[in-house]
């Protein structure tokens, strides 16, 4: 009999989070698994799901874990959420929740509403992120993760071990992600005619949306020093981000005057092409939980430069399929990049030993039979559960939408304390979870 899979999306749009969830739609074993998805909005995501003969639904999906500047814009509405994937899971019965990010909370409420195995699928690193915040501390963060699932699973051990003060270590798991090997279509122009390059130049890319997280400054001031150095490199930056993130990155190109070598290409959907015409991948992020692009990278046999920033420096191995350095460090960044674009013959020996390591970790049919074997885990075991735990998650959810209202508008009035003081008062904390623990 088959056991259905509800994955939760916390975006109808198309990144890191999303390519892995098309990835296991696309290997997971049909014959055992029938998988259900929700997304919050009619977008790409949507129309790839349909494509792969899918079972979709719309549901809302608040964001809890948001860009600072996010809270207080608006009220904040996650019981609404629940109730929606709550009509969902009435509807199709999910033997398994899965959740596909840590910044949405409806998918793990709803799940414990309805006395269904839940699993969190943690993609991000939120310790020092810096484009994602939380209202509470996070070690709170991690207690209701703990708190509302059966299994968390991590894409890196660097994403696993801020969790594993907070969560119980039988609960914890690391699944890295995989990767589907392809091939550009051989009709394509070549990258170098594409952009007009010098035949003999070596072309060294990044790819990755416009985010402060992703350390193109310190790509940039790199490209700048190699220049001053005479090395003979071209630099493409791939991906979409927001029109004031490309507008800064142009700026920024242009003032160090880099125009003519480095060239930003925008979001694209044929990466696999854009690899396969590289010489070299870098990776200059300063916090990164997996990096998709660097096993991508390795499976069209490409070395990968990547600065030591969490989960890269468990795909890359330092001195053999790549080079590890530090986060931030132009200079080094730039030694590294000279050293891989004058020895063609390292590049091509890296290449290769990146391919096996891909092939023997990394592939999209060992990240699908790791997921299933863990379903079994979770069918067949007896999680703990703590009715406590319950409803004290639950009440803290409320805490934390109020905490979001009142940046919006929790301002003191003459009538007596402002809401945020009335909410934050410690005889109303102690009270109300002394009373849940009591029952």
């Amino acid at each position: 009999m088959k056991s259905k899979v509800l994955y939760v999306s916390h975006s109808g749009a198309i990144a890191g989070a999303e390519t892995c969830l098309l990835t296991l739609l696309d290997y997971l074993d049909r014959d055992r698994f029938e998988p259900v998805v929700t997304v919050p909005w009619n977008g790409l995501l949507r129309e790839k799901i349909e494509g792969r003969g899918v079972k979709l639904h719309l549901a809302n999906a608040e964001w809890w874990i948001r860009p600072e500047s996010a809270f207080g814009r608006g009220r904040m509405n996650i019981a609404g959420c629940v109730d929606e994937i709550r009509r969902v899971i009435e509807i199709e019965r999910p033997a398994i929740v899965h959740t596909n990010s840590s910044v949405v909370l409806s998918g793990a409420l709803a799940a414990r509403e309805a006395g269904i195995p839940h699993i969190w699928h943690v993609h991000e690193m939120l310790v020092g992120h810096p484009g994602l915040a939380s209202l509470f501390p996070l070690p709170l963060i991690y207690w209701m993760m703990n708190a509302l699932s059966d299994r968390i699973v991590t894409v890196s051990d660097a994403a696993r071990r801020p969790l594993a003060s907070g969560v119980d270590l039988e609960r914890l798991v690391t699944i890295h992600n995989g990767v589907a090997m392809t091939r550009p279509s051989s009709e394509r122009i070549p990258l170098h005619r594409e952009l007009s390059l010098p035949p003999d130049a070596i072309v060294i890319a990044t790819i990755g949306r416009l985010g402060p997280e992703k350390g193109y400054d310190n790509l940039l001031r790199a490209a700048s020093r190699a220049k001053e150095r005479g090395a003979r490199v071209c630099f493409v930056i791939v991906g979409g981000g927001l029109p004031v993130e490309t507008a800064s990155l142009t700026r920024k190109i242009e003032s160090l005057s880099l125009k003519g070598s480095v060239h930003y290409l925008g979001e694209r959907d044929d990466v696999s092409y854009v690899l396969e015409s590289i010489d070299l991948l870098v990776v200059p992020s300063l916090t990164e939980s997996f990096c998709l692009a660097a096993v991508e990278a390795m499976a069209m046999r490409r070395p990968v430069v990547a600065t030591d920033c969490g989960g890269p420096s468990e795909i890359v191995v330092d001195g053999e399929t790549g080079l590890i350095v530090p986060v931030n460090d132009s200079e080094r960044l730039c030694d590294a990049i000279i050293e891989l674009a004058s020895n063609k013959r390292r590049r091509k020996e890296m290449g290769e030993k990146g391919f096996n390591r891909y092939v023997e970790k990394f592939r999209a049919e060992i990240y699908a039979l790791e997921f299933e074997a863990l379903y079994d885990e979770v069918l067949h075991s007896m999680t703990r559960r703590s009715d406590a735990d319950r409803e004290i998650a639950f009440f803290l959810t409320s805490v934390y939408q109020n905490l979001n209202d009142c940046r919006g508008g929790g301002a003191a009035s003459p009538e007596g304390p402002s809401p945020l003081r009335r909410l934050l008062s410690p005889r109303r904390w102690a009270r109300r979870i002394g009373n849940l623990l009591r029952s």
